[in-house]
């Protein structure tokens, strides 16, 4: 399995040798989720410890889970599960307006970086809303929600790794609420 991984890595580099213009769209696409398309958590990494050096910067680090995930998962098996990651991050850039700042973690774990805190109040009750319309993937109706935590900097981190961390800890503390104490409307207390 390895040797054939590194054949192709040998492969590529063969290709591009003394190309540099042909490795900036590889490097790209090394930025991209393999199945949603949208960035990963390297770019966003990159992309925080840039906005830190700009001078009187100010934006906020949100974190999302899908709930119930893993259920649906095994339930529905990893094709629907894939499909419904699909369309989660296709919600999440339609929400935000922008495909720059919706980036995949990790399995159902996204994170967002809005420019604007004083939007992400009415950006997460948007969130929620748009993940109450049921989810139709090969013919099954998937209802699904959003467990949402939020970093503010510079307030609550000075690194990307303590604001990653401090939204992550809100978006688990959201999660364990819901299970506990709803609105009447069936969304989380926010």
């Amino acid at each position: 399995m390895f040797p054939n991984k590194i054949q192709s890595t040998k492969a590529i580099n063969a290709r591009h040798q003394g190309q540099n213009e042909q490795i900036a769209p590889l490097d790209n696409k090394s930025y991209r989720d393999d199945i949603t398309g949208v960035y990963t958590i390297d770019k966003m990494q990159q992309t925080l410890q840039k906005k830190m050096t700009e001078p009187q910067s100010t934006f906020s680090v949100i974190c999302l889970n899908i709930d119930l995930f893993t259920e649906m998962n095994e339930t529905y098996g990893c094709q629907v599960g894939n499909a419904v990651l699909k369309e989660s991050a296709r919600r999440l850039v339609t929400v935000t307006k922008n495909e720059q700042c919706v980036f995949r973690k990790y399995a159902d774990e996204f994170m967002l970086l809005i420019d604007r805190p004083a939007h992400v109040n009415g950006l997460m009750t948007s969130l929620h809303r748009v993940f109450l319309t049921p989810f139709c993937i090969d013919g099954q109706s998937i209802r699904l929600s959003l467990s949402i935590g939020v970093a503010h900097y510079p307030n609550q981190g000075l690194t990307e790794e303590m604001l990653m961390y401090v939204a992550h800890v809100a978006m688990c503390r959201n999660k364990q609420m819901k299970l506990t104490d709803k609105n009447t409307d069936g969304l989380p207390q926010i």
